[in-house]
């Protein structure tokens, strides 16, 4: 696999695992992004964030942190600064 993933990705390829028996599907990315739209509009189970709403949330994590650690003091600084990292890799 480690040989591989460096020629799929020069050649943005995607390799999947099919949902059923185990069976390997490698396709162009812009296939796989297409399949997912359709699938999505299709279901309607899914709903694109805009990017502002991301970061209104992402904004309230953030202060919820800050007032948990320094209102409640319920958590280390150690403990906040991973709560804190995670939520912007997130």
């Amino acid at each position: 696999m480690k040989l591989i993933r460096p020629k799929l990705k020069k050649s943005q390829l995607l390799l999947r695992e099919t949902n059923k028996g185990g069976n390997l599907y490698v396709a162009h990315i812009n296939e796989f992004e297409e399949k997912a739209v359709e699938y999505r509009i299709k279901t309607g189970a899914y709903e694109e964030l805009s990017s502002s709403l991301i970061e209104d949330i992402l904004s309230k994590v953030t202060r919820l942190l800050n007032d948990l650690y320094v209102k409640t003091n319920q958590f280390s600084f150690q403990q906040y600064k991973k709560l804190f990292a995670q939520s912007l890799r997130d």
